[in-house]
């Protein structure tokens, strides 16, 4: 079964990686670029980017398909 794709933010701006993986695939500034590349390529792939974002020092997940 093919792997997630997952948006998190960093101290350094937005990383696009393989749910699985260790190591960042994207390094972005802006979000929006980050969730468009990972978006693109999530449906490429027939898999779900999940995108997970701090406010207010609480960890929120949104779910997005790609289709």
């Amino acid at each position: 079964m093919a792997a997630n794709f997952l948006i998190r933010q960093t101290a350094q701006g937005w990383e696009l990686t393989v749910e699985s993986a260790r190591k960042g695939l994207v390094q972005c500034d802006d979000r929006d670029v980050a969730v468009n590349i990972g978006m693109a390529a999530a449906k490429r792939r027939g898999v779900v980017l999940i995108v997970h974002e701090d406010e207010d020092d609480a960890p929120h997940g949104l779910t997005s398909l790609a289709a």
